[in-house]
């Protein structure tokens, strides 16, 4: 949880960079000054102390620990090898997955796209497009979604999920961005917030938008533009806006399975066998957050 405070982050190499797309606004800002001011001192140090104290603390005494049984183990074998067959007790997810009119909806909106793209532009073909039209073909060619994953869990196993969801995640960052919503928040953000109030504002609507553009760089290319002249109407600190981007960014990764997909495939583990530690130091480290961004100096 530290990564976006320190050396890896996307947004403080992006505004260290010469020809950052929002250099006419706030110049160029170096790493050093990105990490190294008493907020993100603070909040780094404190996550490298309490998460791992909180998780020691909850974690059961070896005494405590029940391991599954072999009729346990032998049904979740039988759970992930039938993801094509509707459960019993089937979850709005389950039913969504093998929904025929939801995969036909979507595989045919692909292709709508994929036929407007040569009438409009000839035949002209990227990397994306031969993608999408893979994905969408694909995905008309099964019956639903849990089809269509499983089939393509079989021939990359180890990398499913991210050939999968990416797209997906793409598009969504896209409708966010050309639709107004970001610039809707962030316009709510500034009709809220005081001066005292803004960096949390920023911070919790950047924890938001994370859930639906789960990635550091692509965010902030979503968001940096509306934070930032956020910041220049609050007159509000430049570097700290961006931590705070960078922040809410951070936080709600650990509520979001998409930094983990590459993990789950090695692993063979589910989203939801997971969410339920990490949730739990999102929850714990989000004080942390919250009182670098409300009471800390830059």
């Amino acid at each position: 949880m530290t990564w976006h405070g320190m050396l890896s982050a996307s947004i403080g190499l992006l505004i260290a960079t010469p020809g950052h797309f929002l250099e006419s606004k706030i110049g160029l800002i170096s790493m050093y000054d990105y990490m190294f001011n008493p907020m993100n001192i603070f909040v780094t140090l404190a996550l490298l102390i309490f998460p791992p104290l909180f998780a020691s603390m909850v974690h059961p005494k070896p005494t405590n620990v029940s391991e599954l049984s072999e009729e346990s183990l032998k049904a979740i074998e039988l759970e992930s090898s039938a993801v094509s067959e509707m459960p019993k007790d089937p979850s709005v997810g389950d039913i969504l997955n093998h929904s025929t009119i939801l995969a036909g909806l979507l595989g045919l909106l692909g292709m709508v796209y994929v036929v407007w793209h040569f009438a409009t532009k000839g035949f002209v073909l990227d990397i994306n497009l031969v993608n999408a039209i893979f994905m969408f073909l694909g995905i008309l060619m099964h019956k639903n979604i849990a089809s269509y994953l499983k089939a393509v869990k079989a021939a990359t196993p180890g990398v499913a999920g991210i050939i999968f969801q990416f797209p997906l995640y793409a598009g969504i960052m896209g409708m966010i961005q050309y639709s107004g919503l970001v610039d809707m928040l962030a316009n709510f953000m500034v009709n809220i917030s005081t001066p005292d109030t803004f960096y949390l504002w920023t911070f919790l609507s950047a924890s938001v938008i994370n859930m639906f553009v789960p990635s550091g760089g692509g965010q902030w290319a979503v968001q940096g533009p509306v934070a930032i002249n956020s910041a220049m109407m609050m007159n509000a600190n430049i570097i700290k806006t961006c931590l705070a981007v960078a922040y809410g960014n951070t936080w709600t990764n650990m509520a979001q399975p998409f930094w983990a997909l590459a993990l789950l495939g090695v692993t063979g583990l589910k989203a939801r066998e997971i969410m339920g530690y990490s949730i739990a130091i999102m929850l714990m480290s989000g004080f942390i957050f919250i009182i670098g961004v409300t009471f800390l100096p830059v």
